[in-house]
């Protein structure tokens, strides 16, 4: 569990914070100064690189790691 959340880059870790933190897509792209689709694209890989199916389950994997 440790090891997939570590395994992200930084920025996807920034970004899985942000979700954790119950931001839309929409909000991240804003806060981060990127597109929407690159949310859309961090957030994809997030979920394959953590083996989750959606947000709130990558969400309480950060959590559970202490992290958030």
């Amino acid at each position: 569990m440790l090891a997939a959340v570590e395994s992200l880059s930084e920025r996807e870790r920034e970004v899985l914070e942000l979700v954790a933190q119950y931001l839309t897509n929409d909000e991240i792209a804003e806060r981060l100064g990127v597109s929407l689709e690159t949310v859309k694209s961090h957030i994809s890989r997030i979920l394959f690189k953590l083996g989750v199916t959606n947000r709130r389950q990558a969400a309480r994997l950060l959590r559970a790691t202490g992290r958030s």
